[in-house]
C-alpha cells in the first residue's frame, strides 16, 4: 500500500491480522519536512468498521483537547446508524485497544505504530476493513514531583491536521474464511472452570474462571515484572507433546468476577502435535489433553 497523503502527511498500512479474538494493524505515518512532530507523545483518533458496518473500535486521540474530534458520533453519522451515548461502547465489537509507538526514523521522517484490537466475544469473518484516522497530534506537559506523586501543572495541546484519513484495507482470504474449532479437555481440572478453548488458523483463546489464577494477578501489582511473569506461566500453560510452551500473547480480565481470557500463540497445525493444557492448583500440577468437543 501506497502512503495517502493530505497536508504533507502520509499514512499507509503495513500489514494487518484478523483472528477471532484479534484485529491487528502496523501503521506508518510520514511526515514533511516543515512538520514538527514529538514522536513520543505522537497520537491520533481512528475508527475501524467493516464492508457491513461492523464497528470494531472508535477512539479519539489520547489527551487530545480537540472537542469535536472527542465527539466520536461522526462515524455513526456517516455510517448511517444510530449513535446514542449509553450504548455507543456495547456496539463495538472491541473493549480492549493498544496503541505503542514501535519505530522512529528520523532520517525518513517516519513513525511506526502498532494498533491492536482485542474482541468482546468474537470478530466477525470481514472481508474489507477501513480504518480512518483523524487528529494527528501531540500533547506537551509539565510534570511535576510533589510528595512522590506525579502532578501535571501545565500542558500544551499540538494538532498536526484537521484532515481524515480513509483507508480501505482488503481482507487476505486466509483471515476471512478462518475455520474455528471449539476445543475440550478429556477430563475436568479442579480449581479451574474452562468455559471455552477456541482455535483457529492463527491462533487460541482460553475463557476460563479461576480465583487462584485471579490472586495472582492482583498480587502482581507488588512483584517485579519477571516474577510475575513467571508465577503467572507456572499455573496455567499450555504446551505440545514435545514440551513445548506456546507464548500467552495477550491477557486480561472479561470483568466477570474471577474470569479472564487468554489468546495463545498456537494455531490448528499446532493441535495436530497434540496440545495440553497445564494447571497448578493447591501445589498439584495436571495436564490434560485438549480434544476436539
Amino acid at each position: 500500500m501506497d502512503y495517502l497523503m493530505q497536508d504533507g502527511i502520509g499514512i499507509k498500512i503495513n500489514s494487518i491480522l484478523l483472528t477471532d479474538d484479534c484485529l491487528d494493524f502496523d501503521i506508518t505515518f510520514k511526515f514533511n519536512e516543515e512538520i514538527n512532530v514529538d514522536s513520543k507523545n505522537f497520537s491520533f483518533g481512528y475508527a475501524v468498521y467493516d464492508e457491513n458496518k461492523n464497528i470494531y473500535n472508535i477512539q479519539p486521540r489520547l489527551f487530545s483537547k480537540n472537542k469535536e474530534n472527542n465527539k466520536i458520533s461522526f462515524i455513526y453519522k456517516e455510517l448511517g446508524l444510530n449513535y446514542d451515548t449509553k450504548s455507543a461502547t456495547a456496539q463495538q465489537f472491541s473493549d480492549i485497544a493498544t496503541q505503542q509507538i514501535t519505530g522512529v526514523s528520523e532520517a525518513n521522517r517516519t513513525i511506526d505504530f502498532n494498533l491492536t484490537l482485542r474482541a468482546k466475544d468474537k470478530f466477525p469473518q470481514s472481508k474489507t476493513i477501513y480504518i480512518k484516522i483523524f487528529d494527528l497530534g501531540y500533547t506537551m506537559s509539565d510534570i511535576e514531583n510533589e510528595n512522590n506523586e506525579l502532578t501535571i501543572k501545565n500542558s500544551e495541546d499540538f494538532n498536526l491536521s484537521k484532515a481524515k484519513w480513509n483507508l480501505e484495507i482488503e481482507v487476505p482470504k486466509k483471515f476471512y474464511e478462518r475455520n474455528t474449532t471449539e476445543l475440550t479437555t478429556k477430563n475436568n481440572i479442579p480449581g479451574i472452570d474452562i468455559e471455552n478453548i477456541l482455535i483457529s488458523e492463527t491462533g487460541m483463546t482460553i475463557k476460563f474462571k479461576s480465583k487462584e489464577y485471579d490472586k495472582i494477578v492482583k498480587s502482581g501489582i507488588d512483584m517485579e515484572a519477571e516474577n510475575f511473569q513467571k508465577q503467572i506461566s507456572e499455573i496455567l500453560s499450555i504446551t505440545d507433546k514435545e514440551g513445548n510452551t506456546y507464548k500467552v500473547s495477550n491477557s486480561g480480565t472479561t470483568q466477570e468476577k474471577y474470569e479472564y481470557k487468554l489468546s495463545i500463540d498456537a494455531g490448528i497445525n499446532d493441535f495436530t502435535k497434540k496440545l495440553y493444557i497445564n494447571y497448578n492448583y493447591n501445589g498439584t500440577k495436571y495436564t490434560e489433553e485438549l480434544i476436539e468437543k
